[in-house]
């Protein structure tokens, strides 16, 4: 099946978002190994957590592992 075209109100829509969050993306270009470490360690603990409360598959895989995902505060 072929992929439908974007309306322009699609692609503005996109490229409002897109340049909404070029700062973030930006400032974390520059940002050392060691910070940017951090934040895709803290992005995956998220992540983890919202599926442990979020899904009912996860939360049993966790559980059944002995894995705690409590939400932590940011350090």
């Amino acid at each position: 099946m072929p992929l439908r075209r974007f309306s322009a109100r699609e692609y503005l829509v996109d490229f409002v978002g897109t340049m909404a969050s070029r700062p973030v993306y930006v400032r974390r270009e520059w940002l050392s190994r060691e910070r940017l470490d951090a934040f895709a360690l803290d992005r995956t603990r998220v992540m983890a957590t919202f599926a442990a409360t979020h899904v009912p598959l996860y939360r049993d895989l966790y559980r059944a592992a002995g894995v705690d995902v409590a939400p932590r505060h940011a350090r």
